[in-house]
């Protein structure tokens, strides 16, 4: 995440703060695209199918995506894969607990 590592720089052992990072530096805006619509009847083998339930789909390389359940209607479930911070400002505190140099190579 862009927005973390910037606000990292700089900082020695000791330092403390509080960050605040906004989504075009973070996990990005939520895109309406990211929202897709599947037949209800896919979702027959799911016992407890309620909103916020996140289940883990294949992408087109066989990997795993996250998707969380948006909406139920009767014959269509929306599946939202934004990721869920997406579109959220997010507040970091830390505190540096040591710096190791970079080796060149």
């Amino acid at each position: 995440m862009p927005g973390f590592e910037t606000a990292l720089v700089g900082l020695i052992a000791g330092d403390k703060g509080v960050f605040s990072i906004k989504p075009e530096n973070g996990f990005g805006q939520n895109n309406p695209n990211n929202i897709q619509e599947f037949p209800r009847k896919n979702f027959k083998e799911i016992k407890d199918l309620q909103l916020g339930l996140m289940i883990s789909f294949a992408d087109a390389n066989g990997g795993e995506l996250p998707g969380v359940i948006a909406d139920i209607g009767e014959t269509i479930v929306k599946v939202d894969f934004n990721h869920p911070l997406a579109g959220h400002t997010i507040k970091f505190e830390v505190e540096i607990i040591s710096v190791d140099p970079v080796e060149k190579k």
